[in-house]
């Protein structure tokens, strides 16, 4: 199984007045894991051209297990989600990226 992680730094102006990204922030993080594992896999946008194809994003299940705050790091898997076509996301406050 071909398995894809992105890590970033979340950046100060992603978080809320609470200290804690802010979801429209994590899903990008989120669809941009998703589009580069897409790409590792040998599907970039030649190939959906090439072959008429289309790629949506038609679910995402999100759950906060930690808090993540500005200048942590966070890590996507896509697929970690179990159910196939799923992402997961970790991260934290001095914990490192850790795996979702």
């Amino acid at each position: 199984m071909r398995i894809y992680r992105l890590e970033r730094r979340i950046s100060h102006a992603d978080v809320d007045f609470l200290g804690e990204l802010k979801v429209a922030a994590l899903l990008g993080l989120l669809e941009q894991a998703a589009i580069e594992a897409s790409i590792d896999a040998g599907f970039d946008a030649e190939w959906y051209a090439r072959e008429q194809r289309i790629w949506i994003i038609h679910r995402t299940r999100l759950q906060r297990l930690v808090p993540v705050g500005g200048g942590d790091r966070g890590a996507a898997d896509p697929g970690a989600g179990g159910g196939g076509g799923g992402a997961g996301c970790a991260g934290g406050r001095g914990a490192g990226a850790g795996s979702g």
